[in-house]
Order: C-alpha cells, then structure tokens, then sequence
C-alpha cells in the first residue's frame, strides 16, 4: 500500500467520526437549550398557578365586598323604616322662635389703690409698668 491509499483511507474515516463528534456537540447544545427552555416553562406554569390563587382570592374579597354591601344595604333600610315609625309616633314638639338678646359684656373692675402713697415694692415697679 501507498502512502497515498493511507492517506485516502484517514481520509474517509476522519469525514465520518468528524461529522459525528460535530453532530454530537450540536445535539448536546440543543438538549441544553431544550432543559433551559422547559426550565423556563415550569417556572411560566407556577406564576400561572400562582396568579390563578390570586385571582380566586381576589374573586373571593370581591364577593365578600358585594355581601358586606347587601347586609349594610338591608341594615340601613331597616333603620330607616325604624326611624321613619318612631317619627310617626312621636309628634315633633314646636320651638318657640328663639328670642335674641342683646349681648353686653362686663366691664372688668378697675384696680386702684385705696391710698394715694404707694408701697415700696410699687414704687420700684412703677417705671417698668406699661399700662
């Protein structure tokens, strides 16, 4: 044999294990990308369930708004046909119009000392006294 049939011969079984080892790094590539990817849509299906419990919690606060209402609704219309009975049996008592009367305040009593000497302790207070 030739160098040359050796060299073809490499040749031909360098083409296949190279096709192969290339395929295999590009499937390993695609299975990391397929684990990725469905990674990512576990996580898409818990916000999913998470935002489907929030909405029935939601749902469930606005029924109990709707309930709270109707109950609040039924207790203001009976006190009000309580009221409106009890003023029915009552007869409302007339007022006398109020007479106004004129305000006149006091006049504060006027300090004035019953002597015309004042004491000591006055005398040295009076230059700082404002009146």
């Amino acid at each position: 044999m030739s160098a040359e049939h050796v060299l073809l011969a490499a040749l031909f079984l360098a083409v296949p294990i190279t096709a192969k080892y290339v395929t295999s790094f590009q499937i390993r590539t695609l299975m990391d990308g397929l684990k990725r990817r469905d990674r990512e849509i576990d996580l898409m299906y818990a916000r999913l369930d998470g935002l489907e419990q929030e909405r029935e919690v939601i749902e469930g606060a606005v029924l109990q708004v709707f309930e709270q209402r109707r109950w609040s609704t039924t207790r203001r219309d009976l006190m009000a046909e309580e009221l409106q009975r009890t003023q029915r049996r009552r007869p409302r008592p007339r007022r006398a119009p109020a007479v106004e009367e004129r305000f006149e305040p006091e006049m504060p009593p006027v300090w004035e000392p019953e002597t015309g000497e004042l004491s000591a302790a006055a005398a040295e207070a009076a230059p700082f006294a404002r009146f």
